[in-house]
């Protein structure tokens, strides 16, 4: 499914009945233009279909309406890609099942791996995975980490965010 305009202006409506008066109190038709033209230009590469269970995940966890970027990082929730702690900890550990911990664990090297400090590690690794990210948003067809791919490896993930950082800071 291809993003379009009417998409777009679908998307707000369903803000506008989700979220009332909180979304669009202010919104004259000059700002209801630039926000079409907006998330148009930001949502480039989602596919549309996964509108639908951000929309639900907006409902039931959200109390405003979210900026593009929160809306992006919705519609990646399916995916399961890993967090930067969870990459992480699956680096510090050699498991690679997943390419954003690979990626991560070849960008910051096997000696700084085994020797550099949790805060430092998390930090390089929280900024490769942010830029990996937006790579895989730009190029989402054509990314190395194909989306077939990270759903297949992302199911093998069983480890906490709370029980990654435990057993990292004990490294």
């Amino acid at each position: 499914m291809t993003l379009t305009i009417d998409l777009i202006r679908i998307l707000y409506i369903r803000f506008a009945n989700i979220f009332g008066q909180k979304f669009n109190s202010n919104h004259t038709p000059d700002i209801i233009s630039l926000w079409y033209e907006d998330w148009l230009d930001g949502l480039m590469g989602i596919d549309p279909i996964c509108f639908k269970d951000a929309l639900s995940y907006c409902k039931k966890n959200l109390e405003w309406p979210p900026s593009i970027a929160e809306f992006i990082r919705i519609c990646d929730i399916p995916l399961n890609i890993p967090t930067p702690s969870e990459c992480l900890y699956l680096a510090v550990n050699r498991d690679f099942s997943n390419p954003m911990v690979k990626k991560i664990y070849d960008e910051i090297g096997s000696w700084d791996m085994s020797n550099g400090t949790r805060d430092d590690l998390l930090k390089r690794a929280s900024r490769i995975h942010e830029e990996e990210m937006i790579r895989f948003r730009n190029k989402r067809s054509k990314s190395a980490y194909g989306l077939k791919e990270i759903k297949e490896n992302s199911n093998k993930l069983s480890h906490g965010s709370e029980e990654n950082d435990n057993q990292l800071q004990e490294k």
